[in-house]
């Protein structure tokens, strides 16, 4: 049997190349996903191996090195360095200073800080403690001199000896570049913008104040790391600092990152596997036609002796070869996957990937495992019923499914719906996570018994394009009845593009209500006139000192410095209740002149330092009040807080993005050290709005020197937010497109397989005189009906889960939900589109025909 399972395959090349591709595209995207994630990951693990590569031991405030870029919850004292330099066996100890740093070359342009942030650092002399070397001048020696890294210095065509302006969280300053400098090997460290100052004037622009975020200390030769770190712990005597060997603190760096890379790699991943997913149901339909085309010949091996156990080892073994194959290819295109990806991400300035590319053994075992898997799991079923079929009934050319769907096929698929239609309800009469849940739980449950339901809904559906049909006469009307005469085989066909239109829906759905959600919020709640943000909603945010120039602009009535904390915080009680809402910080003196926020209990503009603001939600959830005391934590740091107010905060989610808590900029400053505002709401004394535009340009002149802010006013915040959105909504909309091309593979191989079944009759049909534009046609429109009955009905039904979806969210503001209907009829469209493309091979097959071969087939 096994000879001849490989016969099978090698006299149907054509049938099963069409069944790899499939296989190979899914494959391929699954191994480009982890090829990019293993790339990703050694690109960091190598910068931050650089990082603490020469240093034995490193000195930072609890949380610091897993805590993120943006969090130093304490700096340290300079004058510990100076200690730790007499301890015996320390060789050398520097300090390591960061802050946000960001060049503007001669036109005027901020350079980095698009997709990558944009530091600046206290250069260290001491080359085995830093990581940066000198590639062409000399190290910062004064103050008013820097050094870049060559990346940025190549972006802005600068050259040694230029002034180039630097912004800062203060006041932009002036300084000479003297050097470039390279991180290793590479020109920036993964992308990062990087310019050192001296630590004289690291101190200024940071504004430390003597201090640093960490200490790194080198061990003298013949101490080992552990040593060094017994030997200085006595000199530190500090419990709200950590001291770490320099392997230590690399694996750290490594790990906190990895964890922070998994929701990137899983959101990847999810993608891929519903391509995988997606393939396997075209493998399925696949194996079931081609299978329901070999009955005579599997009769035949029946009658000479073969078993069914033995054909049905035979399909698989044709199905594994086939994984095989496919998969081998698949993995092969994976890599290529990978580095498009990767150049991808490096093409808009997120260098992730920055590192060579890395395939690990792990990413070419999972792809071959889930390929080989998925195609032998797909043909099981057809296989067993192949091999279940008499012998004697088997010896017609071909066997017809039955149009009358079986009792219990029926019976199951209405339990399951009824089941999905009682989670529905239940969740759309809950609110939170737990509705949420069940609304998801539904939409699972709908598209288990859609498979077994679809042959229900395709066959009024096909009745119902008659006159569309009509149109196309003859060719139209046999169309139709050919679709219905295998109502299942093509539901089944159409069930993928079904699967792909409903993610889409639900995406197109939830996305055009977020947008709705943060329009009507603005509209309704901002009292301001303009907003001042950064060029594109990018980068980390801009100096408070904008806020200041602001201020005194003529015309300006009042204004709001809006900073956004969305570092983990944890708000707690003593009793063992806890919220994670994020926070937003902001002038609470002037917050209710720009912004309308519903205040419950309690009062906004007399907070004071450590105040926060709570949202009715997290009040009625943990039953804190008015003058309750609370703690903030944010990994090891903890900051006393006390309930000033209770407030509602669903009205005002799109001017906060979600933050739910409210307190003062001077609370959020103690733990985040950049000290940056991203946006800042202005209200002027015009009302009326009779100088808007001499407005704008004022406000435009007071904030021209720095280089990353813009002014707008509603609609262009609007704007602003439709741009942050948009290229998120495109890279989804670009994953799920590979599902879409996967489910029109599937369409184009059932139309191939279709018309290879029906060559006598389609050359009778010729014989009797219909012409090859019509034959042609004909194909053309069966494919168009399957492939819009799967868009249509997945379309409708993402709609429907989509809705419901924004309806349990209502408790956390979202109170819009919007069917963008010019995209759907845009989807059916393109579903018609992709129906002449899946059917493109076939109806060529029908052209080229030859009519008397075709009437003479046996």
């Amino acid at each position: 049997m096994w000879r001849v399972a490989l016969r099978g395959i090698t006299q149907r090349k054509r049938r099963f190349f069409s069944t790899m591709i499939a296989i190979v595209i899914s494959v391929a995207f699954l191994t480009g996903v982890g090829a990019l994630s293993s790339t990703i990951r050694g690109t960091f693990d190598s910068l931050f191996a650089s990082v603490y590569g020469g240093t034995d031991a490193v000195v930072a405030s609890k949380g610091t090195l897993d805590g993120g870029f943006r969090r130093a919850p304490k700096r340290l004292p300079r004058a510990m360095i100076d200690r730790l330099r007499t301890v015996d066996g320390v060789a050398a100890a520097d300090g390591l200073v960061q802050g946000y740093a960001q060049v503007v070359d001669r036109d005027g342009v901020a350079l980095g800080g698009t997709n990558a942030p944009t530091f600046g650092a206290a250069w260290q002399d001491d080359p085995q403690l830093n990581p940066f070397s000198i590639a062409e001048g000399r190290a910062p020696a004064a103050v008013g001199e820097v050094v870049i890294d060559r990346n940025t210095a190549r972006l802005g065509e600068l050259t040694l000896g230029e002034q180039v302006e630097i912004l800062t969280i203060g006041t932009p300053v002036t300084a000479t570049v003297v050097g470039f400098t390279r991180f290793g090997t590479a020109d920036s460290p993964a992308g990062i913008a990087y310019t050192h100052f001296t630590a004289a004037q690291a101190d200024q622009v940071f504004q430390t104040n003597g201090s640093v975020d960490q200490i790194l200390v080198l061990a003298a030769p013949g101490v080992s790391q552990p040593q060094l770190v017994e030997r200085i712990t006595p000199v530190v005597q500090d419990g709200s600092l950590e001291i770490f060997t320099g392997d230590e603190a690399t694996a750290k760096r490594q790990s906190e990152f990895k964890e922070r890379l998994k929701g990137f790699t899983v959101f990847l991943t999810v993608f891929a596997l519903v391509s995988m997913f997606v393939a396997t149901f075209v493998i399925f339909n696949t194996f079931q036609i081609i299978l329901s085309q070999r009955q005579r010949e599997m009769a035949l091996l029946r009658a000479v002796g073969a078993g069914s156990g033995q054909l049905l080892r035979s399909v698989i073994v044709e199905s594994f070869v086939i994984g095989v194959v496919a998969s081998l290819i698949g993995l092969a295109v994976g890599v290529g996957v990978a580095f498009g990806f990767k150049e991808f991400l490096s093409s808009i300035g997120l260098t992730l990937a920055s590192g060579p590319l890395v395939v690990t053994g792990g990413t070419l075992r999972a792809g071959m495992i889930a390929g080989v898997v998925s195609t032998v799991l797909a043909a099981l079923l057809p296989a067993w019923r192949a091999s279940r079929i008499p012998p004697v009934a088997a010896m017609s050319e071909t066997v017809l499914e039955h149009r009358r769907p079986s009792r219990v096929r029926l019976a199951l698929g209405l339990v399951l719906m009824t089941a999905a239609a009682v989670l529905l309800v239940t969740g759309l009469r809950g609110e939170g996570n737990p509705a949420v849940y069940r609304v998801g739980a539904s939409a699972g449950v709908t598209v288990i018994g859609l498979i077994l339901l679809d042959p229900l809904l395709l066959t009024p559906f096909t009745r119902s394009l008659g006159s569309s049909a009509r149109l196309r006469g003859v060719a139209g009307q046999l169309a139709q009845e050919n679709v219905l005469r295998s109502p299942r085989r093509n539901a089944l066909t159409a069930f993928p593009l079904l699967f792909g239109a409903a993610l889409v829906g639900l995406l197109l759905v939830f996305v055009a209500s977020f947008k709705a959600q943060i329009f009507e919020t603005v509209e309704g709640q901002f009292k301001g006139d303009f907003f001042v943000t950064t060029k594109g909603g990018r980068g980390l945010g801009f100096s408070q000192e904008v806020a200041k120039v602001v201020r005194n602009v003529e015309g300006v009535e009042a204004l709001t410095p809006v900073r956004f904390f969305f570092g983990d915080p944890k708000i707690v009680d003593g009793k063992g209740s806890s919220t994670s809402d994020a926070i937003v910080a902001v002038d609470t003196a002037s917050v209710l002149q720009t912004v309308d926020i519903p205040v419950l209990s309690g009062a906004i503009p007399t907070m004071q330092r450590n105040d926060i603001a709570i949202s009715s939600e997290a009040a009625a959830r943990t039953g804190w009040k008015v003058g309750d005391a609370l703690t903030l934590e944010v990994r090891d740091i903890k900051v006393p807080l006390r309930v000033a107010a209770v407030i509602d905060a669903s009205k005002v989610i799109g001017l906060f993005q979600g933050a739910a808590a409210l307190t003062g900029i001077d609370t959020i400053d103690a733990i985040d050290p950049f000290k940056l505002d991203q946006v800042v709401y202005v209200r002027t004394t015009d009302r009326s709005h009779s100088d808007i535009a001499g407005m704008k340009k004022r406000l435009t002149d007071a904030v021209a020197p720095y280089a990353t802010v813009e002014i707008g006013d509603l609609a262009s915040y609007k704007r602003l937010v439709d741009e942050q959105v948009a290229p998120i909504l495109r890279f989804i909309l670009g994953l799920l497109f590979i599902s879409v091309l996967i489910a029109t593979i599937g369409v184009a191989n059932t139309m191939k397989l279709s018309v290879a079944e029906r060559t006598r009759e389609i050359g009778v049909l010729r014989a009797v005189g219909m012409h090859r534009r019509q034959a042609r046609s004909m194909v053309r429109w069966e494919a168009i009906i399957i492939a819009v009955f799967g868009v249509i009905i997945g379309a409708g039904i993402g709609a429907g889960f989509g809705v419901a979806v924004m309806k349990t969210l209502r408790s956390q503001g979202f109170t819009q939900s919007v069917v963008p209907v010019g995209q759907f009829v845009l989807m059916a469209l393109v579903a018609a589109a992709l129906g002449i493309l899946a059917a493109t091979g076939a109806a060529r097959r029908v052209g080229k025909l030859d009519v008397l071969r075709a009437i003479s087939i046996e």
